[in-house]
């Protein structure tokens, strides 16, 4: 039972955490043989592997000047194929938050590539991810890292900082980029998180869109925070899939009693050990109530968790 539990719990925080791997792909990408080129205001240079032209600006990294300072805004561009002025330009946003766009490029030059002989794309990071100044908490940043002490030591590194790296302002940078790129309007495509953001920019600049387009989005307004229907949904998901198993189906309760009974135990005999992740790797890992509830709750909609 105790190896069974940890590596249940190992498992769904690898399922977790392994989200930032979902798009890799290998993908044929555009090759471009002019070392520089300028577009709009801004000198662009050719970069990884002669498939893109990267650059960047710099803006205030607080507008109300009340934390002095400027952030940089590091970008990808892909020109079109075709000869002729751009029909139009696409800019992708990543999810998260915290994950960088450009580290999805290959997604996203996969999705895009049959629209590039028209039309440019443009790979932007947001503030405080990938190659904008990213933000370095090594604490948050690996399984079983998030405490309340390692968040404050966050904040506390971060300092006046800290709350200038909400999709606002990264909105605001965005527009920065086409400003200084010269590109009126966009094609906004946004995934998970980066609905969110693409929202945020829509609201702030809805001028600056041709078209938006979000895919797995989450609302800018109108739920809780907390987001408390999450608990409802999970209920319901933990029955709904017990009633499809065979096996589950026949067992006294409902599956919710027998997580309760495992919360019990775990509650009374928290459990250590190791299991291997999904990269083979051996990790140290713990069952307790906090990571049990934490999983339900913030894994509670992925099926990989009901089986």
């Amino acid at each position: 039972m105790r190896l069974t539990i940890v590596a249940l719990l190992c498992s769904a925080v690898l399922t977790l955490n392994g989200a930032s791997l979902r798009k890799s792909a290998t993908v044929h990408t555009p090759s471009y043989g002019t070392p520089t080129l300028r577009v709009g205001s801004v000198k662009l240079t050719l970069c990884n592997g002669n498939t893109a032209y990267c650059g960047s600006i710099q803006t205030a990294l607080d507008p109300a000047g009340e934390v002095s300072g400027l952030i940089t805004t590091s970008f990808e561009f892909y020109p079109h194929r075709n000869a002729g002025a751009a029909a139009g330009t696409i800019v992708a946003e990543e999810g998260g938050p915290g994950y960088s766009t450009t580290g999805t490029r290959y997604y996203y030059l996969g999705l895009f590539l049959p629209l590039m002989d028209q039309r440019d794309l443009l790979l932007v990071d947001k503030r405080g991810t990938g190659k904008s100044q990213y933000i370095n908490c090594p604490s948050l940043q690996v399984d079983g890292g998030w405490t309340f002490a390692s968040i404050a030591a966050c904040g506390a590194q971060l300092g006046p900082s800290s709350d200038l790296y909400g999709s606002g302002l990264a909105a605001d940078d965005l527009a920065a980029v086409l400003d200084a790129l010269t590109v009126d309007k966009i094609d906004l495509y946004g995934d998970s998180y980066g609905s969110y953001f693409s929202q945020a920019f829509a609201g702030r600049y809805p001028a600056r869109l041709r078209s938006l387009v979000l895919d797995g989005a989450y609302p800018v307004a109108g739920l809780n925070p907390w987001y408390p229907e999450l608990t409802f949904a999970m209920q319901n998901a933990f029955n709904v899939t017990c009633a499809r198993n065979a096996n589950c189906a026949v067992s006294a309760g409902t599956s919710m009693d027998r997580n309760t009974a495992l919360l019990n135990y775990l509650r009374a005999t928290p459990l250590t050990g190791s299991a291997y992740d999904g990269n083979g790797q051996l990790r140290s890992v713990s069952a307790d109530p906090s990571s049990l509830a934490f999983l339900f709750w913030s894994n509670g909609l992925n099926q990989v968790l009901y089986h």
